[in-house]
């Protein structure tokens, strides 16, 4: 059980242009979902239901304004909080879908969550990959337990040192106390095997999933520094997607670092080169913001479709 994160700390991260630079679980593993689901306890801290609605670039609860859009999760993750994210997407379009001449720009999500229901974190996570959303955490803001799911899965991630917890899965102790310890063994290796390997597929480094596994539920383990660096900050495949689109793409990030450390402007080639991401990412962007609209629709004809009786 988690009681607190500390929340120090911010994610040292470069800045172009003041952007940010930018299944479920299958086959032999499909039951695993539902067992998780159901048994799955990553958290039992009392929260306030998770809300969704914009912030600023610190984090903070704001109106919606002009420019990056920028949306704020917070609260336990419980069930029907995808439907609540994709209907938030939905109806706030305009202010999501920001153009800027080459497509819209990135989306920025801060998580401020203690975990909660796991089926839930998994279509949460699922629906940020799908609005190639960009997840923070920190320096006002933490992540734990399930919550780990959605920072891990983003196609780009940072996080402060300290801000994201994890602990090993486990059953409510009234699941488990009756059990006898053959059966207790068997059903929480089940949980641990299903959990591995949905992180093992997004290349969570095997050191990190064996801190989780083995950190108590009474407990967690909070990611340093160097868990963080070692997870990265873009996802594997979005990486490889990016230079087969802007092949000097990691070069010119690295130029822009100096430069602005050395209190430089960027140069021109530079600038092109960053602002390559942008153009990849705006059609992908409105694809998926597509999807959820389409959802939405379909449920909103579906609902009111209905005969009243």
């Amino acid at each position: 059980m988690i009681a607190t994160v500390p929340k120090i700390g911010g994610p040292d991260k470069f800045r172009s242009h003041g952007k940010p630079l930018m299944t479920f679980i299958s086959g032999p593993f499909a039951w695993s979902l539902r067992l998780l689901a159901l048994l799955l306890a990553f958290s039992q801290v009392s929260a306030l239901a998770m809300t969704i609605e914009f912030a600023d670039s610190a984090g903070k609860r704001a109106s919606a304004s002009k420019g990056l859009p920028i949306l704020l999760l917070s609260g336990e993750i419980k069930s029907g909080d995808n439907e609540k994210l994709e209907r938030f997407v939905y109806v706030n379009r305009k202010d999501i879908d920001v153009d800027i001449g080459v497509g819209p720009v990135r989306i920025i999500v801060f998580l401020d969550s203690p975990g909660g229901d796991i089926e839930e974190a998994l279509k949460l996570a699922t629906t940020l990959k799908e609005m190639m959303a960009e997840v923070e955490v920190g320096p006002r803001t933490h992540c734990a337990s399930s919550c780990f799911l959605l920072y891990v899965n983003a196609p780009i991630h940072n996080a402060a040192a300290g801000a994201v917890a994890v602990h090993r899965p486990y059953y409510p102790s009234e699941k488990v106390r009756d059990l006898s310890a053959t059966d207790a063994a068997r059903l929480h290796n089940e949980i641990y095997r299903g959990l591995k390997k949905w992180l093992q597929d997004r290349l969570v480094p095997q050191a990190i999933i064996e801190k989780m596994l083995g950190a108590p539920s009474s407990g967690a383990y909070e990611l340093t520094r160097e868990d963080l660096d070692a997870i990265g900050d873009r996802a594997a495949w979005y990486e490889e997607w990016l230079l087969a689109r802007c092949p000097d793409y990691l070069r010119a990030e690295a130029e822009g670092k100096r430069l602005v450390a050395e209190g430089h402007e960027l140069d021109k080639q530079t600038e092109d080169v960053l602002d390559c991401e942008a153009d990849a990412l705006g059609p992908e962007i409105s694809a998926g913001l597509n999807r959820i609209g389409a959802r939405q629709f379909q449920a909103a004809i579906k609902k009111y479709s209905k005969p009243k009786n």
